[in-house]
């Protein structure tokens, strides 16, 4: 499989990164299996954070003497609480060095000031990294400004950046993508394949567009070994998009410009308490993460208060998509509570 170098960090990184998110739902015999899968294929680099339940440690033991580049990940904000969560995961992938460790779902200004500050996660990241504890320095998140910002004020200490990018999540293209491109930080595509609610022909053609453009690789969740071996084969094939992939990615917009959330959370906060993108993206969810690490009561709990909308429209004036969320909110509700 092509790789391609992580921005200045001079990491090689496989065109297809395999995202552990969906084998926290495996068994440890199945996750093995998906796993070996994508060595086999050719996948060379592999995704996971704290978050993901038991993904770290799966990976750990498949992975924990093979030649790979290793990408892991926590949500905390302070440096002390950081470096623990650096030290678990070191201990679950049987490590003594992680290649990449990012700054998780960083999703505003206030988050982003905790962790750039002094005695925050970034300070922290930096002394792992001098203690070669760390090779590469990452941060992640859906609110694409925030990334700007932190790319912008972080100077040369973060050297990667994963985004949402899809066929229809382009806006990165407008600064992000060029910015990052320019000051040789490698960007990591997220929900590259629609997170699991697309066709195998949508996810392939999704996959393929994400790749043609500048970014180092497309991160996908795989949960079994046919979509490993469905999808591997692009990192080795003729990335020219098709007149079949044109129609399709074509379709994609067609069909769900606008009722795709995009997950920025612009719309927030809601004046009844309504979880909008949470409720609007967690067919998703359900599907990727699992009713076990969602914990299936809270919730269902938490997006049934979609029925508590009023439909000021506050939320549509707010979304720079002008979705009619409470129209879609009903509609994304009874797709959870059909999976539940």
């Amino acid at each position: 499989m092509r790789t391609r170098t992580l921005g200045r960090t001079g990491l090689a990184v496989s065109e297809i990164t395999f995202g552990g998110i969906p084998i926290l739902q495996q068994d440890f015999a199945d996750a093995e299996r998906v796993l070996r899968t994508a060595l086999d294929e050719g996948i060379t680099s592999f995704d996971t954070a704290r978050g993901y339940g038991d993904s770290e440690e799966k990976m750990g033991r498949v992975l924990a003497d093979r030649d790979c580049l290793i990408m892991s990940k926590a949500h905390r904000t302070d440096g002390a609480g950081m470096l623990g969560e650096l030290e678990k995961s070191l201990a679950s992938l049987r490590r003594d060095c992680v290649d990449v460790y990012a700054m998780h779902q960083v999703a505003s200004a206030d988050q982003l000031g905790q962790c750039l500050g002094p005695g925050g996660a970034l300070e922290a990241l930096l002394k792992a990294k001098r203690d070669g504890k760390v090779r590469a320095i990452g941060i992640t998140g859906h609110h694409r400004p925030t990334l700007v910002s932190a790319v912008e004020q972080a100077g040369d200490a973060i050297e990667s950046v994963m985004f949402l990018f899809n066929p229809l999540e382009t806006d990165a293209l407008d600064r992000l993508v060029p910015m990052c491109v320019d000051r040789g930080v490698g960007l990591i595509a997220m929900k590259a394949a629609g997170a699991g609610i697309w066709t195998p022909k949508e996810v392939l053609a999704s996959t393929k567009w994400c790749l043609s453009h500048p970014i180092t690789c497309a991160n996908i969740g795989f949960s079994t070994v046919e979509e490993v071996q469905a999808v591997s084969p692009l990192g080795r094939e003729d990335l020219s998009p098709t007149t079949e992939d044109e129609r399709i990615v074509q379709s994609l917009r067609d069909q769900y410009e606008l009722t795709y959330c995009r997950r920025c959370g612009e719309c927030a906060p809601c004046p009844k308490g309504v979880n909008i993108w949470g409720t609007l993206v967690g067919e998703s969810m359900v599907k990727r993460l699992g009713w076990k690490q969602l914990g299936e009561r809270n919730y269902l709990d938490n997006v049934r208060k979609a029925r508590d909308c009023d439909e000021c429209g506050l939320c549509i004036e707010r979304c720079p998509w002008s979705l009619n969320i409470p129209a879609l909110l009903p509609e994304a509700l009874d797709r959870i509570e059909r999976l539940a």
